[in-house]
């Protein structure tokens, strides 16, 4: 009688990194008000990571670069209104906090997984290189 082999379990291949797991730290960097624009800028100026991190990129760009432009022009705007200069504090202040919250809510967009988009900061950042 001739000896069987030992039965072989199908070896299953270790599976694949999971891309999404790996860079979620990366795209938290990137959400982060202020701080994440310097690594968002270096992604979309050499064009480098995953499509979802230079979709994330630009947004981010585009998000900071428009509060940032805000911010400056209600600023320099408030020190020389005179009698208008509370109106544009608070209006300052209302977009610093839309600022804010926006980055805060790709954060959780991203926590649960889905595209971290905007409806019109992600549409204007499409049309970016």
């Amino acid at each position: 009688m001739p000896s069987e082999p030992p039965s072989r379990r199908p070896v299953s291949a270790p599976a694949p990194p999971d891309d999404w797991g790996n860079s979620r730290l990366m795209l938290y960097l990137y959400a982060m008000p202020v701080v994440g624009f310097v690594p968002a800028l270096w992604t979309v100026y050499y064009r480098q990571g995953s499509q979802q991190r230079q979709e994330l990129s630009r947004t981010v760009v585009i998000l900071t670069l428009g509060w940032l432009i805000t911010y400056v022009s209600l600023g320099i705007g408030a020190k020389n209104a005179g009698s208008l200069a509370l109106q544009l504090w608070f209006a300052n202040s209302i977009v610093t906090s839309g600022y804010f919250l926006s980055s805060i809510w790709l954060m959780v967009k991203i926590r649960q997984r889905k595209p971290a988009r905007l409806p019109l900061i992600s549409q204007a950042s499409d049309r970016l290189p």
